[in-house]
């Protein structure tokens, strides 16, 4: 997962939001206290979602991408029922 990737900037937004209206809208929080913060969280936002993606490993095939073992979508596809088979 990329450190400045939009689910950890998402997470951090959520994570922060109080801290992020108090010094933007309302001005009651120094910029360098809300800026501090939001720091440290996106830190560990994205140790988060890294461990998760770890965990779980990635998300699939990019859009766009044609599906593989359907014939004829992609010739270097194997077939259908795999090319584990014994020969």
């Amino acid at each position: 997962m990329n450190l400045l990737s939009m689910p950890v900037f998402g997470a951090s937004a959520l994570a922060t939001a109080p801290t992020l209206w108090q010094g933007l809208v309302l001005g009651t929080m120094p910029m360098e206290t809300m800026l501090t913060r939001f720091g440290l969280v996106m830190v560990g936002a994205w140790l988060a979602l890294s461990v998760i993606e770890a965990l779980i490993g990635s998300t699939g095939p990019a859009l766009g991408s044609p599906p593989r073992g359907i014939p004829g979508a992609d010739p270097s596809a194997p077939p259908p029922g795999g090319d584990d088979r014994p020969a």
